[in-house]
């Protein structure tokens, strides 16, 4: 959190895009997230609890919903010691304002009400609601990208260790990163890769020398009870809607592969030409798409996806964000399908051809 409010700081005499007002717009969804009895920041802090206690070692079959890696409880481990509603308040209070200082600091310089539309979406209320982690990945993800473009390693040690305790909502973006420092001398790597390696031993301490063998199993375990959930994935057979297996099958899911090669060629063309933002973003809003479980409350990772379109094509931008509404709607309606990831892949790769047709400099 010092990071991140050093960078602001260095930013703010440069650029004033009223986070404040951003944040007070959002802390009603903060303060109504603790009238919720029961939420998934619930279960996670009971576990870290009962692994506090010595009932737990982690991924056993008493705590089947706690599938970060280990060091995730030393995050936990504070708010375990505070009364539910107070602790969900504060997590809520602190991931909302990494939310914002995140999507801010991928796309900056960007006005305030792009923020604002960018943030102020179903998505972020379910992810406040649930009391949910994302946010505090795409700090990791900012952080690193922050890293690569000042080229400090040790930011994106830091970096790498918040984005692996949940991992499959970005590991393409974080290749990303892993292919811009590849041409690092020695020394700077050895320094990035400090903390990982550090963070390695101390995971046998907190869960027991055969943890990666528990959690590979319950891994495989959580998939099989998420494919009867209404999530949005490639590879469930799930008879739920959002499935792509459903959008018309088996063309759905065809349909959705061959975006996905056609995405990989983008960010592909884009890397080889520069390691810019652009590049970042198609890697995050593929991940969503092609990764093995997506729920509502995970799509908080687009918000710097849609403030770049708003910012940087207005037409597409706007057109993105009728996407999220059209979800809000079937939602009221009871309709079980959601087409913002699916749309936020395809309008980027739309601006992507656009830009590598006219490429500019500064992203």
């Amino acid at each position: 959190m010092l990071v991140v409010m050093k960078t602001i700081n260095l930013n703010k005499k440069n650029d004033d895009p009223k986070l404040w007002l951003i944040f007070l717009i959002l802390l009603p969804w903060v303060i109504n997230s603790i009238r919720q009895p029961t939420t998934d920041f619930g279960m996670f802090t009971d576990t870290t609890r009962d692994w506090v206690a010595g009932e737990t070692q982690l991924y056993d079959e008493m705590h089947v919903y706690y599938n970060y890696l280990p060091w995730s409880v030393i995050v936990y481990l504070p708010f375990s010691l505070i009364p539910h509603p107070f602790g969900l308040l504060i997590f809520n209070t602190f991931t909302l304002g990494l939310l914002i200082w995140s999507t801010w600091s991928l796309v900056k310089p960007v006005r305030w009400w792009v923020l604002a539309i960018s943030l102020t979406n179903l998505y972020t209320a379910m992810h406040l609601m649930l009391g949910q982690w994302d946010a505090l990945i795409l700090a990791s993800l900012t952080l690193g990208w922050l890293g690569v473009q000042s080229k400090k390693p040790w930011l994106i040690g830091i970096a790498l260790v918040g984005m692996t305790t949940k991992y499959t909502n970005i590991i393409l973006p974080m290749l990303v990163l892993l292919y811009a420092i590849r041409k690092w001398s020695l020394k700077d790597l050895v320094r990035v890769a400090i903390f990982p390696i550090v963070i390695l031993p101390l995971s046998f301490l907190i869960a027991g020398w055969d943890w990666p063998l528990r959690y590979m199993k319950l891994m495989s375990t959580t998939l099989a009870i998420y494919d009867h959930y209404e999530v949005i994935t490639l590879f469930s057979s799930s008879s739920y809607q959002t499935s792509y297996w459903r959008y018309v099958p088996p063309l759905g899911s065809i349909f959705v592969i061959i975006l996905v090669v056609l995405g990989s060629y983008f960010i592909f063309k884009l890397i080889r030409s520069r390691i810019n933002l652009d590049s970042l973003l198609l890697a995050i809003s593929m991940n969503l798409v092609i990764t093995p479980y997506l729920a509502p409350q995970h799509i908080v990772y687009l918000a710097p996806v849609q403030a770049q379109l708003i910012k940087k094509n207005h037409i597409l931008g706007f057109s993105l964000y009728v996407a999220s509404i059209i979800d809000l709607f079937f939602m009221w309606l009871g309709i079980g399908i959601i087409i913002y990831p699916l749309m936020a892949f395809i309008i980027f790769m739309v601006y992507s051809y656009i830009e590598l047709r006219n490429p500019i400099l500064d992203n």
